[in-house]
């Protein structure tokens, strides 16, 4: 299967995007593990690209301790998402235009693969064990509602 590793890699150049385009940060984008052994590939302005052949990816920010104001953050956890449910509804919208048989199947599943990882990434939640490299992490819609959660904490604070 093709059209999960490129969704996957487009989900995580979503938050590298989000990330670069209001900040100074160095970006890596991995499709595969988050470890040394997935090397750099090929660079592209401040986003360093780590790509071996796997079904899951992360995004890291090269200095994460570095102060990055709300909308930064909110941009680099949001910009995952925002690329997936992109990408699923631009695939919906091509299949009316496609006439050939194999790329209207490849492109209707391209479309589920991307309305999945949208799903399944905006969902508040901490990945069980089962779920592998992800175990243990949060998803972006998690984090999110952390971010908000912690801007609210600090304004009530402050009054």
């Amino acid at each position: 299967m093709v059209g999960l590793p490129i969704a996957v890699l487009l989900h995580e150049v979503g938050h590298a995007i989000g990330s670069a385009l209001l900040s100074k940060e160095k970006v890596r984008v991995y499709l595969g593990p988050l470890d040394d052994s997935n090397k750099e590939n090929f660079r592209f302005g401040k986003i360093s690209f780590h790509i071996r052949w796997a079904y899951y990816g992360f995004c890291a920010l090269v200095k994460p301790k570095e102060k990055r104001s709300k909308i930064q953050r909110f941009l680099f956890l949001a910009g995952g998402p925002a690329a997936s449910l992109s990408l699923a509804l631009l695939s919906f919208a091509a299949l009316n235009q496609l006439t050939n048989w194999d790329l209207q199947n490849f492109t209707k599943g391209f479309m589920y693969i991307n309305l999945w990882l949208f799903a399944g990434t905006s969902i508040p939640v901490i990945y069980p064990k089962w779920m592998g490299p992800y175990a243990g992490h949060s998803s972006d819609g998690y984090q999110l509602i952390q971010l908000m959660k912690k801007e609210k904490t600090l304004e009530t604070k402050a009054d």
